[in-house]
């Protein structure tokens, strides 16, 4: 019975000490994160009066983050830098226009950001 006291005591002691220094460890680490932009245009084309939405929900973030950045440029000088997930758009001008997102995502005290970016387009007639 002894025996089996010491051995607990001494396996909860190594498993105290393991998990306490994997904590301190893990501190110097870099963190990996991983970003995969992608998105979509709903429709594809339309007119001066159609409101066209941008959706990059298929986008792929990978990492413990905590933060998301979308920035939006939609090719006609117009943008959105503080932006969601989603965002909506119409332009006053015929043409094809190339469509840039910009996805960056961090930790909370900058250990750690990726980004990525993608293109599509949008034609107006």
């Amino acid at each position: 019975m002894r025996k089996l006291i010491f051995f607990l005591l001494v396996t909860g002691i190594f498993l105290l000490l393991n998990a306490s220094s994997c904590n301190e460890d893990d501190k110097d680490k870099p963190v990996s994160l991983k970003v995969t932009a992608k998105f979509t245009v709903t429709p594809e084309s339309g007119t001066t009066n159609t409101q066209f939405l941008f959706n990059a929900s298929s986008s792929e973030l990978i990492g413990d983050y905590e933060t998301v950045d979308y920035e939006w440029y939609f090719g006609d000088n117009q943008s959105i830098i503080d932006g969601n997930v989603t965002a909506q758009h119409s332009y006053a001008s015929p043409g094809t226009y190339t469509v840039r997102l910009v996805i960056k995502i961090y930790k909370a005290n900058q250990s750690g950001s990726a980004a990525d970016e993608s293109l599509g387009s949008v034609t107006v007639n």
